[in-house]
């Protein structure tokens, strides 16, 4: 997997290059996309080394992911954003750039806007907690969604510093699924807004790379 840069994001956590930073925690550092592709756009980044791609999930670092939606939420408060969309390329094939785990939050002026889908026949994985499934409309060749089965985690807005792990663990399955599906990279999206106008359950978008999108 061979990125085009180095790990500019590096730099911008060590201090040694510039940056907009909105929030910051010992753990994850969210700044301001230098190519904004919304009139609010910022990457969250995990400061833990290591952590280049969404492969690079497993059971023990599911609270880092976790936290990449719960600083998304925070950014969202001191921002005054009701709503925003969440995506994440996965892998060079999926069109990731920077060798370091990124998610992008970008206000809901952003074009793509993926609504969720009723649970279809074609299940990839299912478990107490999670299921993913395929789209009933996919807009690419492989278009899974996974869903939270918790009934209160109606969208990203309802997660906790006591429910990091599940919220993480919506990226193992991602990658699970993906190595089902032969993957070599992956996208990943997510709608954030009020439960009123979202799906009763947290939906999380898996598109293969044949999917295309700015970022």
């Amino acid at each position: 997997m061979n990125f085009v840069v180095e790990d500019v994001f590096a730099q911008i956590i060590k201090g040694e290059a510039p940056a907009e930073i909105v929030y910051e925690d010992e753990v994850v550092m969210a700044f301001k996309d230098i190519n904004p592709k919304a009139s609010f756009h910022v990457l969250i980044v995990p400061k833990l080394d290591g952590l280049v791609t969404g492969f690079d999930v497993h059971a023990e670092n599911l609270d880092i992911f976790g936290r990449l939606f719960l600083v998304a939420k925070y950014v969202s408060d001191l921002e005054d954003l009701d709503t925003y969309k969440l995506h994440m390329n996965v892998g060079t094939v999926g069109g990731q750039v920077v060798p370091r785990v990124h998610l992008h939050q970008l206000s809901s002026d952003y074009a793509p806007n993926l609504a969720c889908s009723a649970a279809t026949d074609l299940v990839y994985y299912e478990d107490d907690d999670t299921i993913a499934f395929s789209h009933e409309k996919p807009v690419c060749e492989h278009h899974v969604v996974i869903q939270l089965k918790n009934p209160e985690f109606e969208s990203g807005l309802d997660v906790r510093e006591t429910n990091l792990e599940e919220f993480g663990n919506l990226f193992w399955v991602a990658k699970s699924v993906s190595q089902q599906l032969g993957l070599d990279g992956y996208k990943l999206f997510m709608n954030v807004a009020p439960k009123e106008t979202t799906s009763h359950f947290t939906c999380f978008h898996l598109l293969s790379p044949d999917y295309k999108t700015e970022l």
